[in-house]
């Protein structure tokens, strides 16, 4: 029977700089303007691109009978 060791590693100084800052992000007013612009850009493609291609598909069905 051979015996195991677990190596705990802690979180170094930078992890725990760079995870706060992270966090920090997400919580505060950064995120909430990335989402916006997402969420703008998202309904822009889906009205010009996504409205054409329906009348597209619409106007084929009438003429296909």
């Amino acid at each position: 029977m051979t015996k195991q060791a677990t190596i705990v590693k802690f979180p170094v100084q930078e992890e725990v700089k760079l995870t706060n800052k992270i966090l920090a992000f997400i919580d505060g007013e950064g995120f909430d303007k990335v989402l916006g612009k997402v969420t703008k850009g998202l309904f822009s493609a889906i009205l010009f691109l996504g409205i054409p291609y329906f009348f597209y598909v619409v106007v084929q069905a009438w003429f296909m009978g």
